[in-house]
């Protein structure tokens, strides 16, 4: 199973996104539909991974807040 992977090196400030093979028994793999997944890995939390999950924008979400944004615009016409 393959994704599209970003890696923030934040002292060095260098990002990488890259598409990556992982196995499908990782939090990654284990993802359905549009979920989003955040791995943070700190030196003060060491080995303990922080790791948010949640609903990413998929076809509805996106297309909804590109209609809000119009009317926005319109307002300010």
């Amino acid at each position: 199973m393959s994704f599209s992977i970003g890696d923030l090196d934040v002292d060095s400030m260098i990002l990488k996104v890259s598409l990556s093979f992982v196995k499908k028994s990782s939090p990654i793999g284990q993802l359905e539909n549009a979920d989003s997944i955040f791995e943070i890995y700190t030196t003060f939390y060491g080995d303990q991974v922080m790791t948010v999950q949640g609903t990413g924008a998929g076809a509805h979400v996106t297309a909804g807040g590109v209609y809000t944004d119009l009317l926005r615009i319109g307002r300010k016409l």
